[in-house]
């Protein structure tokens, strides 16, 4: 059974610690990339079915890259919205160049 948190701030450094290998945030990336970009094309081109190839995609990606590199399992359940912000925190976060930071902050693995 998934454990649950009491709130945001402290469900993040549990997501931080499930994503520690760069291999597995860079899925993570991936899969932000082709969930965001796949509901940008749905608006613009009015084909709302990509939507659900964005989320079929990169919720496959993702969650595929925790037992494959990561060697442990995703954190969607019970938090499916904490962890699809988490997602998009990272990404924030790492293309700002503060996910650095962050992992230092939470004491999480070898940083790159």
């Amino acid at each position: 059974m998934s454990q649950r948190y009491d709130s945001f701030e402290e469900f993040w450094p549990v997501y931080l610690r499930a994503h520690s290998k760069p291999g597995t945030r860079v899925c993570h990336y991936f899969a932000t990339v082709i969930g965001v970009g796949c509901a940008l094309a749905a608006a613009i081109t009015q084909i709302w079915w990509l939507i659900l190839v964005g989320i079929v995609g990169g919720y496959g990606v993702a969650i595929a890259s925790h037992p494959l590199i990561e060697g442990n399992n995703a954190l969607v359940r019970p938090h499916t919205v904490w962890a699809a912000c988490s997602d998009m925190r990272m990404f924030a976060f790492a293309i700002t160049g503060r996910l650095k930071d962050e992992l230092v902050k939470h004491r999480i693995g070898k940083v790159d």
